[in-house]
């Protein structure tokens, strides 16, 4: 592999140098047509569109606040216009953000939620019989198949 100079340059083409003509220019991507980005989850594009900021007028005077605040902004004023349904939802979210997390936390269960729960133990009990029943199974041809061979 030699080296040669491009005409009219001090460039000299070697490892590592390729030619001018050759070379990626500017601003351009090497892969244009590469692997595409991987999609926004719904959570992070509501959670980018909720952090959104807009201008809101409040008391006369124009406001930033994000998107997420003006909603709450609304929901507030709604029920305190009367609104029942507003005024259940914004009791709804103050509890909510209230409630404690972790072990603590008072957890009411739905009669559906206490059947998939029995259905469940059930299940776990059915599949602990079986592989105790297997165990069993497995220890006798253990004892029966110890003897010495004559």
């Amino acid at each position: 592999m030699g080296t040669h100079e491009t005409a009219g340059d001090d460039y000299e083409v070697g490892y590592g140098k390729p030619p001018k003509h050759t070379q990626f220019k500017k601003g351009q991507s090497g892969n244009p047509s590469g692997k595409a980005k991987k999609e926004a989850s719904l959570q992070a594009t509501l959670e980018k569109i909720l952090n959104a900021k807009l201008s809101v007028t409040k008391n006369g005077q124009q406001v930033q606040m994000s998107k997420r605040e003006a909603a709450l902004e609304m929901l507030v004023q709604k029920a305190t216009k009367g609104s029942h349904q507003h005024l259940k939802l914004l009791i709804q979210l103050a509890d909510e953000g209230d409630a404690p997390l972790g072990p603590e936390a008072d957890l009411v269960l739905a009669d559906a939620d206490l059947a998939v729960l029995k259905t469940h133990a059930d299940w776990v009990g059915l599949v602990e019989a079986v592989e105790e029943e297997l165990n069993a199974q497995k220890g006798d041809e253990q004892v029966q198949g110890g003897g010495h061979d004559d």
